[in-house]
């Protein structure tokens, strides 16, 4: 039982750091390729499709740590504060990636139109910083979760 909650801790951590990573060139992708991403419409360049996978891979693995909240949370018998914390924080993050498609389509409308979106970039990168503190608040909680384990195993040999 022990190893495979550490298995599905490891695929976890793999899996946010990969999602944070894909969060962090989005973060900076949309903002470098806005012209593309808000005026044309296609999907012509390698990184503007990398930007599509990485808000998938986001969503994807606000799915995941639902789940492997839930997990962990079952396999303790009741959930720890930083877990409820956790899950408060991703149901948050799912449903700010909602907000996340609304404000990208909302800038792309409004550029067109010639109108100002400051507001609009201010309220997709707040939200965008949420998502990225709780992809880091996971991988820490994940990094200390496998220490921890570590260090147990290596006492019980």
């Amino acid at each position: 039982m022990q190893r495979s909650t550490r298995t599905i801790d490891t695929i976890t951590l793999a899996l946010a750091i990969v999602a944070t990573g894909f969060l962090l060139y989005n973060m900076v992708g949309i903002i470098v390729l806005r012209q593309a991403v808000f005026f044309d419409h296609t999907i012509d360049l390698v990184a503007e499709f990398a930007i599509l996978i990485g808000f998938l891979v986001v969503f994807l693995f606000d799915l995941w740590c639902l789940f492997w909240i839930w997990y962990r949370i079952g396999r303790a018998g009741g959930p720890s504060g930083l877990e409820q914390g956790l899950a408060g924080l991703g149901i948050l993050c799912l449903v700010l990636f909602i907000g996340e498609k609304v404000m990208i389509d909302e800038i792309a409308r409004e550029y067109r139109l010639g109108w100002e979106v400051l507001g609009e970039w201010l309220g997709l990168y707040v939200m965008l910083t949420i998502q990225l503190c709780f992809n880091v608040l996971v991988v820490f909680h994940l990094i200390r979760l496998l220490r921890i384990s570590r260090k147990s195993l290596i006492a019980v040999v």
